[in-house]
């Protein structure tokens, strides 16, 4: 009786998805976690409110159209965004999860290379504290390093301006990329950040354990909880000064996204903008919004799947190149003196 019920195997492919949608939004180190996504929203009210602290009561319905505007939500752009965000989100991964190096990898590789390391000379609660710290700048050095090229490279840049076409922002835009650009990010992270952990066992003697949560970083998961999701919106929020040097905002990346040349070539930070400031690509936003655009420079706006994924492949080579690349800052090693956006006129000056 029982070998005439249906082969229950045909199952198994539907649970991996179904398992693979729970931990997308229910994982809390999950890049599109809804834990994450409140603890964004949550930050944006408490902003939008603090904006409006002399109001006594704030409608539901301003506050509401205050954090979602009509004119950003049913723009073409972000419906391009939601697109991108499930290719990238549910297929990509599987089409091209072979191309991508292991950090793991490259650790063990890396630290073959190298002597044994000596017995431990810091508690274990220390060690890890460092690890955890100094993994998390290794991860925030690979993600300035392949911002940078992507903008300075032409072959780099013609898939990177896939996440530049975007003429709104929105928390969807982060996922707003070409999976080639994606390729090329994992691969340099991991390269980075595997390194970093080989030579952290010499330096700290043996492997040393790192805080995480849901098996990645913790101050990777603080940085998602609190920066990550508001970095491409609307909210004009940015850190007080001396920390407006060391940490990025949505204002810092607003700026990135902006179409002035003056504001070229900056702030290419994840959740810091620490690199940005060592190597002189840090732009300091001011207190006051200028006036800004967004999109690719040059081009007329274009949101389809197709443009936006096969046209970085049949581009013309005249368009291979990332605006003005001329405006870019020169190489300054060392804590260089940051650009800042002046409050009257919104120039850029030192």
């Amino acid at each position: 009786m029982w070998s005439a019920l249906p082969d229950p195997s045909w199952l198994a492919p539907l649970v991996v998805a179904g398992d693979r949608l729970l931990r997308l939004f229910l994982a809390p180190a999950s890049l599109l976690s809804l834990q994450s996504l409140l603890s964004a929203l949550l930050i944006a009210v408490l902003w939008t409110l603090g904006r409006r602290r002399r109001v006594r009561t704030v409608r539901a319905r301003v506050l509401a159209r205050a954090l979602f505007p009509r004119r950003l939500i049913r723009s073409a752009s972000s419906r391009a965004d939601i697109k991108l965000t499930l290719l990238n989100l549910l297929v990509f991964p599987v089409l091209f999860g072979w191309a991508l190096l292991s950090a793991r990898a490259i650790e063990l590789w890396v630290g073959g290379l190298l002597p044994a390391p000596a017995a431990p000379v810091l508690p274990g609660w220390l060690a890890a504290c460092c690890a955890t710290l100094l993994l998390f700048l290794a991860y925030e050095l690979g993600y300035w390093l392949d911002h940078y090229l992507s903008h300075r490279l032409p072959l780099l840049w013609r898939f990177h301006r896939v996440h530049h076409s975007a003429e709104s922002l929105s928390p969807l835009t982060n996922f707003r990329v070409h999976p080639i650009d994606s390729i090329v990010f994992v691969n340099i992270v991991a390269l980075v950040t595997g390194t970093a952990a080989a030579l952290l066992r010499p330096l700290l003697g043996g492997a040393p354990a790192v805080y995480v949560i849901d098996g990645r970083n913790l101050l990777g998961v603080l940085a998602l909880y609190l920066i990550t999701h508001l970095l491409h919106s609307h909210f004009w929020v940015r850190p007080p000064a001396p920390f407006d040097r060391l940490v990025q905002s949505p204002a810092h990346h607003q700026l990135h996204h902006s179409s002035n040349p003056a504001h070229y070539g900056r702030n290419f930070g994840a959740s810091l903008v620490l690199f940005d400031w060592l190597f002189g690509t840090l732009l300091r936003p001011s207190a006051r919004r200028p006036a800004l655009t967004f999109g690719a420079v040059g081009e007329a706006p274009r949101h389809d799947l197709w443009t936006l994924l096969v046209g970085p492949f049949i581009g013309r080579p005249r368009r291979w190149r990332a605006p003005t690349p001329s405006a870019f800052p020169a190489w300054h090693p060392g804590l260089a003196p940051a650009l800042v956006v002046d409050r009257e006129d919104y120039r850029v000056s030192r």
